[in-house]
């Protein structure tokens, strides 16, 4: 209409405004719908359309106290064909000028951020404004060039927001960031490909301005919106890909920041997969980007293994638990209250649940966990009665073996590897059975899954180290041979039978443990070792070939029996169990300070703990070629290493003591002793031994069997593993519990833990 005589166009536009096809936004004018704007412009002949479009761009640019609209101006110039000034004049000048003037303004802001990194301040500000000076008369001189640069224009309004920050003026630096985010957000509109990058770098900016001015929620938002455009990025950008994991990482830190760890926790986890990625790519002798990875690799299973550690409240006391749950019906928090009740042991959920109202913790009618919910809220359930329940189910998950001869050796039980249900069991024989001296021992073998006795030996041992129960049908033993100082290495068959192995004198006193493949003796102060595999002679493996110079302190071999640790006075080595080494490296240097390593055990494949003769338990991590140092904590030097996944615990017997200390097994923070093993009077045992994955538990005669249904009535909710609920759902289909309390209580036991 701006050709049109004037009272023309104003009955045109109250016409169309009629018709609904324009509305009106404050003084302005916009079509209703884009086809509206569409079909009104395909009746305009396309030199003209072309002639209006650029005349209504150069008044949008020119007018207004906002932003520079910069998405409409690209339409607008894009339906006038690029037509410029030039086509009034001379083209070629113009466009000579509007280059002369983007040079101008990239070289005044190249020169203020050489004064900036110089500390001159005040140059760079004034370099800043000859910028700005530019950058605005080649708005006015070529919209669409300055639309091209935005970039270049974007980058003073950075410059001006780090001076600004540096400065103490956070504030001031924030409104050029929203000028640059809103220029950005309308390129970006235009063509994501071209100016999605240009919005998450602004993005970025503006929050790192937001969090120095202390608007630290608003900051975060600002950094996850980049964030989402960085990942888009990665997608199709090698560069952008391999930046991508500083940027997730710099979000979690500011999600860490804020305490928001729930959010942070998956960022962490996102960065370990990526930089895990980076490893695999960059091989087994990475350089400058493999150690900056492994850093960041560290610095990711740190913080999650610390995550963990500070979910331990279910394994507490009752009276931690008890202040939880108070704390949470203050807060008016019914979803973390019932998160609770699904994690602590169902006597403790039981408790709560009748201290507090279903009102403070029910899920919602239509939501998962109702059938458990309502066996909670059952009246008939008195906690009292539910704990003595406890108890019985408990009692039956113990086996007390049967002592028929004399006292228990030092060490009694020894596990088969690879999590075999059979354990041998030694015993002293009493004085008028000895006969022998007073290394007279029995040892007996257990079918732990049947409670049963598999068959028996009677051993002369050599020294006092234990024996090693390899299965259902091999002992290994060192006897005491023919001549004095020598020892035999033998193992004992059912039926009475003895396979010799091996004599002499080197064997006394000597080291030895199961493997999933056969054995390894370590002959005390010898520099080999003897290794049994299956179905293949005893052979020598030299221990300097391994790394242990002087020798091997101690030794721990995993729950599958496929891995084994030795470790010497500074180093650690991880083998297969044939003591070939599974890394490239061969072994690992000690961390300063730890000192040689008195004990050590397995918490899975990838991760041990060491008693270090300095103090102190260490967690190892092994990543990739390498062992990290995630986790330690202050403890007295310690023996017999065990633990057990059921109760997150490990534990070992303090040097010179009678006392067993225990550990979360997640963070190493200290605990107390788990309740099975504490007791009515709180005095715990003078020693544990655990087998092979902590399914089973030995103090004092005792043998407790984590994987018994009927021990999951006082086990914690959150420990049960889906192996354990399946073998709870074939108990209770199978009738197994009896009396029918200890079944209802099951039966709330499989609710809780399958309640989503």
């Amino acid at each position: 209409m701006a050709e049109c005589p004037p009272d023309l166009a104003e009955a045109a536009v109250d016409a169309c405004l009629r018709r609904s096809v324009l509305r009106a936004e404050g003084a302005s004018l916009a079509f209703r719908h884009p086809l509206d704007r569409r079909t009104a412009l395909a009746r305009v002949p396309g030199p003209r359309a072309a002639r209006l479009s650029l005349r209504a761009a150069r008044v949008l640019h020119r007018t207004g106290d906002g932003p520079v609209p910069l998405l409409d101006l690209a339409r607008l110039y894009a339906a006038a064909g690029h037509v410029r000034e030039g086509e009034q004049g001379d083209e070629e000048g113009q466009g000579g000028t509007g280059a002369v003037l983007g040079s101008l303004g990239i070289a005044y802001t190249r020169l203020a951020f050489a004064h900036w990194e110089t500390g001159d301040l005040p140059q760079a500000h004034a370099a800043l404004a000859e910028a700005d000076r530019t950058f605005s008369d080649l708005l006015d001189h070529d919209p669409l060039l300055w639309w091209s640069m935005s970039s270049d224009v974007g980058l003073v309004q950075t410059i001006r927001g780090a001076l600004l920050t540096t400065e103490g003026r956070p504030e001031e630096a924030l409104e050029g960031a929203a000028v640059v985010v809103a220029n950005a957000r309308q390129m970006a509109e235009l063509s994501p490909a071209l100016h999605g990058r240009d919005l998450a770098h602004s993005l970025s900016m503006q929050s790192r301005y937001l969090w120095e001015a202390g608007r630290r929620a608003e900051a975060v938002g600002a950094l996850l919106e980049a964030l989402h455009l960085y990942r888009q990025l990665a997608e199709v950008s090698p560069g952008d890909r391999d930046a991508l994991p500083g940027r997730i990482d710099e979000a979690a830190d500011r999600l860490i920041a804020l305490d928001r760890h729930t959010e942070a926790v998956a960022l962490v986890e996102e960065v370990l997969a990526l930089q895990r990625e980076r490893l695999a790519v960059l091989g087994p002798e990475p350089e400058e980007a493999g150690e900056a990875a492994f850093t960041a690799v560290h610095k990711a299973r740190h913080y999650l293994r610390a995550r963990r550690g500070a979910d331990r409240l279910p394994w507490g006391t009752p009276a931690e638990i008890d202040a939880e749950a108070e704390r949470l019906v203050r807060a008016a928090d019914p979803a973390g209250l019932w998160h609770l009740l699904r994690a602590v042991p169902a006597p403790d959920a039981v408790r709560i649940a009748h201290r507090h109202g279903p009102e403070h913790w029910a899920p919602p009618e239509d939501g998962p966990g109702r059938a458990a919910a309502l066996r909670l809220a059952a009246r008939s359930r008195r906690p009292h009665a539910v704990d003595r329940a406890a108890r019985i189910a408990g009692a039956r998950a113990v086996w007390r073996l049967p002592r028929t001869r004399g006292p228990g050796a030092p060490e009694p039980a020894s596990f088969a590897p690879g999590q075999q249900p059979v354990m041998a069991w030694e015993t002293y024989r009493t004085r008028n059975q000895r006969g022998h001296g007073p290394h007279a021992t029995r040892i007996d073998v257990y079918d732990l899954a049947g409670r049963s006795l598999l068959w028996s030996a009677d051993h002369v041992g050599a020294g006092t180290d234990p024996v090693v129960c390899l299965g259902p049908d091999a002992v290994l033993a060192l006897r005491a041979g023919s001549l004095w100082a020598q020892a035999d290495l033998v193992l004992y068959r059912p039926g009475g039978r003895t396979e010799f192995l091996s004599s002499d004198p080197t064997l006394m006193d000597a080291r030895m443990f199961a493997t999933a493949e056969g054995f390894v003796v370590l002959p005390r102060g010898a520099s080999v070792a003897l290794v049994a595999e299956r179905d293949r002679p005893l052979r020598e493996v030299r221990l300097a070939d391994l790394g242990l110079v002087h020798g091997c302190t101690t030794y721990a071999v995993d729950p599958t029996g496929q891995r084994v640790l030795l470790a010497g006075d500074d180093r650690l080595v991880l083998t297969d169990a044939g003591l070939r080494p599974v890394s490239a490296r061969g072994g690992w240097r000690l961390p300063e300070g730890h000192g040689p390593v008195d004990a050590a055990v397995f918490l899975s494949p990838d991760e041990v703990v060491t008693s270090a003769s300095n103090g102190g338990v260490w967690l190892f991590d092994q990543e990739a070629d390498r062992i990290l140092l995630t986790a330690m904590s202050d403890a007295p030097r310690m023996d017999r290493l065990f633990t057990v996944p059921a109760w997150r615990v490990l534990g070992g017997r303090a040097a010179g003591e009678e006392t067993v200390h225990t550990f979360d097994s997640v963070d190493l923070a200290p605990v107390p002793l788990p309740r099975p093993l504490a007791g009515h009077s709180g005095r715990g045992p003078r020693t544990v031994t655990a087998s092979p994955g902590g399914r089973y538990v030995v103090h004092g005669a005792e043998v407790h069997d984590l994987g018994l249904p009927l021990s999951f009535a006082g086990r914690l909710v959150a420990s049960l593993t889906p192996a354990d609920r399946a073998a709870l759902a074939t108990f209770l289909d199978g009738g197994g519990a009896t009396p029918s309390a200890v079944g209802e209580l099951l039966r709330l036991v499989r609710d809780l833990a399958s309640a989503a």
